[in-house]
């Protein structure tokens, strides 16, 4: 989809997506951005070319065309790139960033702290302070963009928890907490 062009004043274009939508978003440089459900994304096209900056609510995989630098920012930080392709997540007070490819700088909102990542790599951002970079499988990076789940190491409670973001649901289980907080590896369609 491309921002339309009707309104000329300093107003920023917004997309947004529903329960268990996906949608796809052409920035004015020829970037794509692809929103997960419940997310939104706006910028200034007025202002574009002096500063590609998006904000973003929810999750995103970002394509950045290669030019100026470009920027995702989020309440809880700041993605900064030149070009490459990244999913950004944040939810439930926690930002997730993972590089495809290029390289990835990601700032804490108070901007006094930069973690920078490279193809393969994922960082968080929890309760103000980063974790550690971990090595993941840069294929499965957003393959939501392709109508999966794909839960990596993830515990199970985590991925009812999305499941139920998803889709605005309530999953119940008789699974004790061990079993719940157990890691598991998984595609679902």
């Amino acid at each position: 989809l491309l921002p339309s062009n009707e309104n000329l004043s300093n107003e920023s274009s917004v997309f947004t997506t529903s329960l268990a939508e996906n949608r796809t978003v052409m920035l004015p440089d020829g970037s794509t951005v692809h929103l997960n459900a419940v997310s939104s994304i706006s910028f200034s096209p007025q202002e574009w070319e002096e500063n590609r900056l998006v904000q973003l609510e929810g999750e995103a995989f970002f394509e950045v065309k290669p030019g100026s630098q470009f920027s995702v920012q989020t309440s809880l930080g700041t993605v900064t790139v030149l070009g490459t392709s990244f999913n950004v997540r944040e939810r439930e007070g926690e930002l997730n960033v993972a590089c495809k490819t290029g390289k990835v700088a990601v700032n804490k909102i108070n901007g006094q702290e930069t973690v920078a990542i490279t193809p393969g790599e994922m960082v968080a951002i929890t309760k103000g302070e980063f974790s550690d970079v971990i090595e993941i499988n840069p294929n499965r990076v957003a393959s939501w963009r392709n109508k999966e789940f794909d839960f990596e190491s993830m515990s199970l409670s985590a991925v009812f928890k999305e499941l139920e973001r998803q889709y605005n649901i309530v999953i119940t289980n008789d699974f004790d907490k061990t079993t719940l907080e157990e890691p598991l590896t998984a595609t679902l369609p």
